[in-house]
């Protein structure tokens, strides 16, 4: 694909926002359509952890693709020091049978009160505060955003679409590999007066990550759903839960957040030219949209620019569940 003039963007998450600074830095002029103005989006409703280790150890999805995620990360501090954001880097305690999986890794970790230390995985953002930080560089770069949802006169205006949109941001039809993406509802519990800081507490089925903002427990993971109803019931499951983990958490002021998330048949988003014409996606982030963003971010400039888009390209390619899809390698 040749590098184009200008290019329009469905979506501000953390995918939509590293697609346009990759946008911006190969020349583009860059507008950004924000159909959730408030910032409540999947990528909000977030705990920020850039954890492959994590993942691998208590999700078998991710753990297919460990490679692509731990690559993710070692991209992330060059996209941090682009984008203006700062990284914690307090480790992770895994509970103690942990142990077997994590050898598997190659990953060693320390014996620690309640569980394992593991000093290299994970790192955090604090969501809110790195999708304003985003949004800034987006703007100081020169694109500009606009609060509403992206429209068939955007197609007519623009030499390039990409479609980095949540849940219900745009109808199939002006992408037909979209039809591949079904939803996933997730509730995270955030506890004001939480710990700050200090390592993130992973058990199966959930986690405690501190954050200055508030520290966050989660996360369910509900297929089919796409409603962003906080449940009082399942809040206080996941602080109860984060409670026998990590004891004398400050539950005063706790409250509940939604989002939907939308997932591919395996998992991995859909990076990459879609069957319409002058479109790209980089859509289907599930549960590691903050970790893949600069790996998203760069084979997004690539394909501006009509280079490689790098060894994930198959297997991140919208085409990859049609008959006569790329080879996935």
């Amino acid at each position: 694909m040749s590098v184009r003039s200008r290019a329009t963007i469905a979506g501000a998450g953390v995918f939509g926002l590293s697609a346009a600074l990759a946008a911006l830095d190969q020349g583009l002029d860059v507008l950004v359509v924000d159909p959730t103005p408030d910032g409540l989006n999947a990528s909000s409703v977030a705990a920020g952890l850039l954890a492959p280790i994590g993942e691998a150890v208590f999700d078998p999805d991710a753990a297919a693709h460990h490679g692509l995620l731990v690559e993710a990360l070692g991209l992330w501090p060059a996209f941090a020091a682009r984008a203006g954001l700062t990284l914690s880097d307090a480790g992770l305690i895994l509970p103690t049978e942990s142990g077997p999986a994590l050898a598997r890794l190659g990953v060693s970790a320390a014996p620690q009160a309640g569980g394992l230390f593991v000093q290299a995985d994970p790192r955090v953002v604090d969501p809110p505060r790195a999708l304003g930080a985003l949004r800034a560089a987006v703007l100081a770069g020169g694109g500009r955003i606009e609060p509403r949802a992206v429209a068939s006169e955007d197609w007519r205006a623009s030499d390039l679409v990409i479609l980095a949109h949540g849940a219900g941001g745009v109808d199939d039809v002006a992408a037909p590999e979209l039809s591949r993406l079904a939803p996933v509802k997730g509730q995270i519990a955030v506890l004001p007066h939480g710990p700050a800081c200090g390592p993130t507490v992973r058990w199966p089925g959930g986690y405690l990550a501190p954050q200055p903002g508030g520290a966050r427990v989660g996360a369910t993971m509900e297929a089919g759903r796409r409603d962003t109803a906080v449940e009082p019931h399942v809040i206080a499951a996941l602080i109860t839960a984060a409670e026998r983990h990590a004891p004398g958490l400050d539950r005063r002021g706790a409250y509940g957040q939604a989002g939907v998330r939308m997932q591919s048949p395996d998992a991995l988003p859909l990076v990459g030219p879609s069957a319409a014409a002058r479109t790209l996606l980089a859509v289907g982030a599930r549960r590691n949209g903050w970790l893949l963003a600069p790996r998203v971010g760069r084979m997004i400039a690539a394909y501006c620019k009509g280079e490689d888009p790098g060894p994930w390209a198959a297997r991140l390619h919208p085409s990859r569940f049609e008959q006569g899809g790329p080879d996935r390698g």
